[in-house]
């Protein structure tokens, strides 16, 4: 567009005030385009560092852009996995070794049978085989301490893993909640966005090409063309971040992944 600016300020089809004007946005649109490839690159390689650490200054991404929708999830199933949770888990295995820990505790205080067999000589001429039964009788160590200590961590192991459970169940509604509205936003309005977006500039750069619309209005309609597929752009984003918000949620991989 400034080259043909150029070519229509010589031929005096428009004047140097809109040639200026064009030039202008011609340097911001560079710059936009510079920065956003500068953001790009840092997402790679803080995304290089995150999931794969020896990587150093290498850069990783998706190959492609992302279209379409991601797949839906119902409540239902989200809810479905809260069990498969990692940190849910970890919780239930903490509460089985507190529970085992009490269970050896309670045992502990009870008396500890020894039998002896063996044979014996006594005074007054008598011998034979002798029968022991040692049954040990704890009067002042009788492991209180130790049990009460034992309840104590496996109730706090029980109220933790509730805690975390209830936690957990409402981390997940609400990733579910975001995912839902941001999957709804995306199906009913990006696409139609981006689409009305190209035709207002196709029809905007049509009509200046026949002298039928002035410089400023054309800036103006790819000025809407920018913030439309911007907007397109970022409800397509939010709603795959919300997808995979919702996995991280519900403890499980992106399909077709480990």
């Amino acid at each position: 567009m400034a080259e043909d600016a150029e070519i229509r300020l010589e031929a005096g089809d428009i004047s140097a005030y809109e040639t200026r004007r064009l030039r202008l946005e011609r340097v911001r649109a560079e710059q936009d385009v510079a920065e956003a490839e500068l953001r790009a690159r840092d997402a790679r390689r803080r995304l290089a560092a995150l999931t794969f650490p020896r990587a150093g200054i290498e850069e990783v991404g998706p190959s492609a852009g992302l279209d379409g929708l991601p797949p839906p999830v119902t409540r239902e199933a989200a809810l479905d996995a809260l069990l498969e949770r990692p940190d849910l888990e970890a919780a239930a295995r903490d509460l089985d070794a507190a529970q085992a820990e009490l269970a050896v505790a309670r045992s502990r205080w009870m008396p500890d049978p020894t039998v002896s067999l063996g044979y014996r000589r006594q005074e007054g001429g008598f011998e034979g085989l002798s029968l022991g039964l040692d049954l040990p009788l704890p009067l002042f160590d009788r492991g209180g301490g130790t049990r009460q200590a034992a309840d104590a961590r496996s109730a706090a192991a029980a109220h933790r893993l509730d805690l975390r459970r209830r936690m957990a169940e409402n981390d997940l509604l609400t990733a579910t909640d975001r995912y839902a509205s941001s999957r709804a936003r995306l199906e009913a309005t990006a696409d139609g966005l981006s689409a009305d977006a190209e035709a207002l500039l196709a029809s905007a750069m049509a009509a200046y090409g026949e002298d039928e619309m002035s410089l400023l209005e054309l800036l103006d309609a790819a000025n809407a063309f920018r913030g439309a597929r911007l907007s397109a752009l970022s409800m397509r984003s939010a709603g795959w971040i919300a997808y995979w918000d919702l996995l991280r949620a519900m403890g499980r991989a992106p399909e077709g992944e480990p």
